[in-house]
C-alpha cells in the first residue's frame, strides 16, 4: 500500500473526489511520546527490525484529529497487482482543543 501523511496546523479543506472511504477520529499523545513513523521497508538493521523512526509530532501532551483517506481496498484486497501496491492512503493530523467523536464519512469501496 502507499501512504502519504501530511502534518497539518488547522483542518485542512475535505476534500474526497480521488478517494473512496474517509473517516475522522481523535488521537491523544502524552507527556512522554510523540507520534512516530516507522518505516518497515527501508533501512532494516541487521536482524530485520525497522531502523527509521521520524516523529511527526513534538513530545508532550497533545490532541490531534486525524482524517484518513482510502481506495483501491477492494482491489485485490491486501494484495500487490502486478507487483505494485493498489491500495493508497493519505493520513491527515492537525491540532485540536477538544474531543470529537470518530465518524465515518464517506464508504464507497465495500471494504
Amino acid at each position: 500500500m502507499n501512504v502519504i501523511v501530511e502534518i497539518h496546523e488547522s483542518p485542512p479543506p475535505y476534500d474526497d473526489s480521488a478517494w473512496e472511504d474517509s473517516v475522522e477520529g481523535d488521537l491523544t499523545q502524552d507527556a512522554n511520546h510523540r507520534v512516530n513513523i516507522v518505516s518497515f521497508w527501508d533501512n532494516m538493521d541487521a536482524d530485520g527490525k525497522a531502523a527509521d523512526i521520524r516523529g511527526l509530532t513534538p513530545p508532550g501532551e497533545r490532541w490531534y484529529r486525524v482524517r484518513i483517506y482510502g481506495r483501491g481496498k477492494n482491489i485485490n484486497f491486501d494484495a500487490h497487482h502486478d507487483g505494485n501496491p493498489v491500495e493508497d492512503y493519505l493520513i491527515q493530523m492537525w491540532p485540536a482543543t477538544t474531543a470529537e467523536s470518530p465518524r465515518q464519512i464517506k464508504h464507497t469501496s465495500g471494504r
